[in-house]
């Protein structure tokens, strides 16, 4: 059984995450076998491990063992950028169409609905200039009705205040005239 030991990764430089990483899963030490490497896959840099830690000739059994797999995730890599990269200029594509579409609509609705703006506020405005046409029309046959009666009561009033200033002016010049009358008829009858 093969020991691993934190001093051993310190003897060869490991970084601090490292160094962490290790002391996370195994403390000071842990026994390497396939089980834990299996187990533990994801959570260590094993390539990093076999390029420090592991002598020349094992280092090339490493490096001819796992370059068809590096190969194949380059393979894969490269064939899954090119495929997000296509699905990105889709996707991009159908955003701008969609984008296009949706601007178009907007336009057409806002445009719609200007119009109908449009054509209420000129219905609108239509509605008042008959309504304020008909209620000018009303009020000008007010003011004519009210004219036509203020001329009315004037004339009757004017024609009452005449009747009743000429009977007082007549009694008025009756009164003047019977008044020197008498005085005068006192004066030279004494």
């Amino acid at each position: 059984m093969a020991i691993l030991k934190v001093a051993e990764l310190e003897e060869h430089k490991a970084c601090s995450s490292a160094l962490e990483t290790f002391h996370r899963l195994w403390g000071d030490r842990v026994a390497v076998t396939l089980e834990l490497a299996e187990e533990q896959a994801q959570d260590w840099d094993w390539d990093w491990a076999a390029r420090h830690l592991l002598p020349a000739p094992a280092r090339a059994d490493y490096e001819s063992a796992t370059a068809p797999v590096v190969e194949n995730y380059q393979r894969v890599q490269a064939l899954s950028w090119t495929n997000f990269e296509m699905a990105q200029t889709l996707a991009r594509e159908d955003y701008k169409r969609a984008q296009t579409l949706a601007r178009e609509d907007y336009k057409r609705v806002a445009d719609l609905a200007w119009a109908n703006y449009k054509r209420v506020q000129t219905l609108a405005r239509e509605y008042f200039e008959r309504v304020a046409d008909l209620a000018r029309e009303d009020f000008l046959r007010a003011q004519t009705l009210a004219g036509a009666n203020y001329k009315r009561v004037t004339d009757l009033a004017r024609e009452d205040y005449k009747r009743v200033t000429d009977l007082t002016w007549a009694n008025y010049k009756m009164v003047q005239a019977l008044t020197f009358a008498r005085l005068y008829l006192t004066r030279s009858a004494g």
